[in-house]
């Protein structure tokens, strides 16, 4: 579980897979925090309006949603508390991103050079 601060926040996850491989960074500031084989994990926004960023790989990207997690690349991030926004960031790749279950964040965003959505 990752709880981020009492104030406005920008969580971003990278790197997620089968593997449960990646990072985390808040606020773009140390630490920078990486994990190997971890199990699937909950992120926590606190009081302000925090962005959680699920950032995508290069390659073929797939994302999808149930009504509270957000699986990419079969590594499953569980929205907690005080989630405002979930941006998925896809970046290159022909990617498939399906937002449509999610009821935990109040908006969502997508950037991608490419991506199927609904």
């Amino acid at each position: 579980m990752l709880d981020a601060t009492a104030g406005d926040d920008l969580i971003e996850v990278s790197a997620l897979g089968g593997g449960y491989t990646g990072t985390v960074v808040v606020n773009a500031q140390a630490p920078k925090v990486n994990f190997d084989n971890a199990d699937s994990f909950t992120v926590n926004g606190g009081a302000g309006f925090n962005v959680l960023n699920l950032l995508g790989t290069e390659g073929a990207d797939t994302a999808f949603s149930g009504t509270s997690a957000v699986t990419v690349n079969s590594g499953r991030v569980t929205l907690g508390t005080g989630i405002s926004l979930l941006d998925v960031t896809a970046l290159g790749g022909d990617d498939a991103v399906f937002l449509d279950f999610l009821t935990t964040a109040r908006r969502r965003s997508l950037t991608a050079d490419w991506a199927t959505t609904s």
